[in-house]
């Protein structure tokens, strides 16, 4: 939710934005587009400045002509015009799709896309949000953009909402997303020459009707909001699509909490980063709803007052039911989940309507995201909310993209402390390393660029096609010299639209212009050539083709893709070819190819295949709340290490300068496989079985509090260990936690403190990750209880029933329970491992899945053994075929290398190993000095 323009500045690096210089004649980039402010009005009266870009000239295009500057294109003109509808006249042929960004960072921020969108056809809108910049009211953030609350919470409002819950202006009335949709679709207009007579005399809509809601992080956020709160219909004028980058529209698991732990860095860390912005003293502000904002908007709250109000009003403060927003079933989560949020069949709130706010979406989505991002969890929920509440035509244009990616290096190679190879490219969403070259063909290019044509060109009902440029005919009579007059272009000429481009690229001369030459009162009709102009760097560009780029039918492309990150650069010679790559799937989490593969923990740090046999002695280790783990790597926003590197994605473990702060300490527990022999692909939602026990080390004995999160590495042979995924769950959340697991969510699950001393099974899922271990890599498990500043690090402290104790290490805050003051007090974390509780961890194995043997006589011809049947359940047969059959000696590995079985047999054997996990097992044969092996599936 960050200020990030990261994909206006991919798409469009080198540009710079600049306002024309007015000498007469369009020589800068900016002068192709023309910006205007319009104020929005909300139904409460409050105004959202809004910044229009049009195609419209800033400056006049010129041509030298024997010496003498001639106007071509005055300005003032709109360049770019659709002729027709399908096969129909355009009755307007100058209203434009548009394309609509709300943001909380500033509208001016939108210069770069502006010009951009407008060079691709379209109008652009960007939006300062409630309270925001030059926009009026109160910022409660990410709480006005959505719909209606108040049905939901009759007695309740925003902690920072100063209004009455009967004010028209109280934030459980904003609706401003929709709203603004509303005042596109019904109350944007603008002036027309439609005539051609030099006078605006047409007062019509200023778009064509089609609207398509663009941006990334709180930018993509608002478009899930607004769609949500609309009744959408592709088929009338209004939003035809969303492309909703690095975004989320549930927010209780994926933002405030993940399996009952706050995620303290993300909500309290952009909370007040946005609030900071508001809460100065303006001895000038006396309004709560102008665009003046300073802490006056929240009744002269003092500034820490403001900002700690901002984040209880999410986790801390109570709703009328007695539960604060850390709980699932807390009104709160009608405020921001749509999975929750209740409508009529009018698609309006109503907390005993039938239907939750999906659907509403009945609209094409382009969700694009990638496996370390804040929101990847909510991101891919709300694609399966989709899928689930909408029509089977809005399902088959759901695309959700999923790249090796962090919340701001979406379309990158370069993602932390890995480099991925060129086959990151591979799916094109935006072709980020030509626009580094400056080669403007390619910024043409690209899904994100297809999927606004796909929606606003050439949808079926409204098939508009590729823009033209319109040079209208010309009535000014230019000098050329003493005697001789010219009029150019003498009637309305026409470009089609790669022409344009490669013309003011500086690849393409204007051909065959009519102009007319008035030579002392004769007039002579003629065409003329225009030079081409250069407005773009040119190294490394190309002319572009006609049509820039052929149009694409989305259904037909599968609904999920998602790149497979694997090894990188470990000299593994077996692992060139291992991950990395592009594939695809109807679900997610996908089923097809899936097995679960169980590891089992162990008191010596080993992770294998092997269940307990034997109870194992306890691990244990203290868990200090004021000397928490540090986090590393992951879906992290603004966490920085103390050496100041950007904390996020991939990082390497190992590195000496921050391996003390997060894996090399005392109260984490670490336990490693052998090395893998093949390599080990998982693609879905890992999940943990913890068996744990907590024993605080001082204060009154009886009930407790505390958390646990794992995090999964890959080891490099060459001594790297990067972040590959992670989870956490809070014990009081156990019976929630376990019914996420079981894919039906409880939101009346009970939230109870635990017993000290107790042992209890935590089943809680991980956060969902598609990743390769290579061969010789290892996969190591850390085990701690913090993982500070991504969560909250708890106190170990038992909590009332419905409430929620939000510290911060070392601030010395006490929280009283049963008339009992408590502490932060350290805990004897124990880890335990026997037949009764067994820890582990159990991953979805992603693999091919062979045919079960079928035909003897192929596989004689083609394998040295047979194995059969395969797959199988736990009991198969091994035949040798045409060797030295005295004596075998057969091994059966798991995937991390470990030997499960052996055996000394002749010509054949059965083998039965259904005491071992399901899952992908590899058998060796030793026979006359030669090695055999095949792969065996047990599922």
């Amino acid at each position: 939710m960050k200020k990030n323009y990261i994909i206006i500045l991919l798409l469009f690096p080198f540009l710079i934005f600049s306002q024309t210089n007015s000498n007469g004649q369009l020589d800068l980039i900016s002068e192709l587009s023309t910006k205007i402010t319009v104020p929005f009005t909300m139904p409460d009266g409050v105004v959202l400045e809004t910044d229009i870009y049009l195609p419209i000239l800033s400056d006049s295009v010129t041509f030298n002509i024997g010496g003498n500057i001639i106007e071509l294109i005055p300005k003032g003109t709109q360049l770019f015009v659709y002729d027709s509808i399908g096969n129909t006249l355009n009755p307007n042929k100058y209203q434009l799709p548009l394309v609509f960004t709300r943001t909380p960072y500033n509208k001016d921020g939108g210069n770069f896309f502006g010009l951009y969108l407008n060079m691709l056809g379209y109008a652009y809108a960007m939006q300062d949000m409630r309270g925001r910049y030059n926009s009026e009211g109160v910022y409660l953030p990410m709480y006005s953009d959505g719909w209606k609350k108040g049905t939901y919470h009759q007695n309740d409002q925003h902690a920072l909402d100063i209004t009455s819950l009967s004010d028209v202006s109280n934030g459980n009335n904003h609706a401003d997303g929709a709203n603004s949709i509303k005042f596109i679709t019904d109350s944007l207009y603008r002036y027309y020459d439609l005539d051609g007579d030099g006078t605006n005399e047409t007062y019509d809509k200023l778009h064509n009707g089609s609207i398509v809601m663009f941006g990334a992080s709180a930018l993509g956020n608002t478009q899930y909001q607004a769609a949500s709160s609309l009744k959408n219909n592709v088929n009338q004028d209004g939003l035809k699509g969303l492309i909703p980058i690095v975004a989320t529209n549930e927010y209780f698991n994926s933002v405030i909490q993940h399996n009952g732990v706050f995620r303290e860095a993300l909500v309290g860390g952009w909370l007040s980063s946005q609030l900071n912005h508001n809460i100065n003293i303006n001895p000038l502000d006396n309004d709560i709803q102008n665009s003046i904002h300073s802490i006056f908007d929240y009744g002269n709250m003092q500034p820490d007052t403001i900002l700690k109000r901002g984040i209880d009003n999410i986790v801390s403060i109570k709703d009328e039911n007695g539960f604060t927003g850390i709980y699932p079933n807390s009104l709160k989560r009608y405020d921001s989940d749509a999975s929750i949020a209740n409508v009529n069949s009018l698609g309006e709130s109503d907390i005993n309507g039938l239907n939750n706010r999906y659907s509403n979406m009945e609209l094409p989505i382009y969700h694009l995201t990638g496996w370390w991002d804040i929101f990847i969890d909510g991101q891919i929920d709300t694609y399966n909310n989709i899928m689930k509440n909408t029509s089977a035509k809005t399902n088959r244009n759901q695309k959700l993209v999923i790249g090796p990616w962090t919340h701001g290096t979406i379309a990158q190679d370069t993602v932390s402390d890995l480099v991925f190879p060129s086959s990151v490219f591979d799916l094109n969403v935006i072709n980020y390393t030509e626009a580094l070259d400056s080669n403007f063909s390619k910024l043409l290019e690209g899904e994100l660029i297809d999927w606004f044509r796909y929606l606003l060109n050439y949808d079926s009902s409204n098939y508009i096609g590729e823009p033209k440029i319109l040079i209208p005919e010309s009535n000014n009579w230019q000098n050329y010299d003493i005697t001789t007059q010219v009029r150019v272009p003498s009637e309305d000429f026409y470009i089609n639209y790669s022409n344009f481009i490669n013309f003011i690229s500086g690849f393409e001369t204007l051909e065959n212009i009519p102009y007319q030459i008035d030579n002392s009162g004769t007039i002579t009709n003629s065409t003329i050539s225009i030079p081409s102009m250069n407005l773009f760097p040119s190294a490394g560009s190309q002319a572009v083709t006609n049509p820039v780029s052929p149009p694409i039918n989305f259904e037909e492309i599968p609904n999920i893709r998602y790149y497979i990150p694997g090894p990188i650069a470990d000299s593994e010679i077996a692992n060139n070819n291992v991950g990395n790559y592009w594939t695809s799937t109807e679900n997610f989490p996908p089923t097809e190819n899936i097995t679960e593969h169980t590891l089992y923990f162990h008191s010596n740090g080993e992770l294998n295949t092997i269940e307990h046999e034997n109870t194992e002695a306890p691990l244990t280790y203290i868990h200090n709340p004021n000397n928490p783990v540090h986090t590393l790597g992951g879906g992290n926003l603004t966490i920085s290490t103390p050496f100041g590197v950007n904390n996020t994605g991939p990082m390497n473990y190992a590195n000496p300068l921050y391996s003390h702060l997060t894996m090399d300490r005392a109260d984490v527990l670490k336990f490693e496989t052998d090395f893998i022999i093949d390599s080990l692909s998982i693609v879905g939602v890992p999940k943990m079985k913890l068996y744990a026990s907590s024993n605080p080390l001082s204060g009154p004995n009886g009930e407790t509090d505390t958390d646990f999160f794992v995090r999964i590495l890959d080891v490099y042979p060459d001594g790297r260990e990067i972040y590959v995924v992670e989870g956490a769950i809070n014990s009081r959340a156990i019976e929630y936690a376990k019914s996420l697991t079981n894919g039906t969510e409880n939101i009346n699950a009970t939230y109870s403190n635990i017993t000290e001393g107790e042992i209890y099974e935590y089943v809680f899922n991980l956060l969902p990750i598609a990743y390769t271990f290579g061969h010789n890599h290892k996969i190591k498990i850390l085990i701690s209880s913090s993982n500070w500043p991504r969560y909250q690090c708890n106190a170990n402290v038992p909590i009332e029933d419905g409430d929620f104790f939000r510290r911060k290490p070392n601030d010395s805050k006490t929280y009283t329970y049963n008339s009992v003051v408590y502490f932060a007090r350290e805990a004897e974390q124990e880890i335990h491992f026997s037949p009764s509780h067994k820890t582990q961890i159990i991953l979805p194995l992603f693999g091919e899945i062979q045919d079960t043997v079928s035909s003897v006589t192929n596989l004689i011809e083609e394998k040295n053994i047979l194995v059969y049947p395969n797959p199988s359940q736990g009991v198969f047969h091994i035949q040798m075929i045409n060797k030295n059959s005295e004596k075998s000696i057969l091994k059966i590995k798991n995937t991390l290398g470990k030997i499960i079985f052996t055996k000394t047999f002749k010509n054949s054997i059965s083998v039965n190993i259904k005491n071992q996990a399901k899952g992908i097992y590899f058998i060796e044969i030793e026979n006359n000095n030669n090695v055999f092996s095949e792969k065996i599936i047990f599922n």
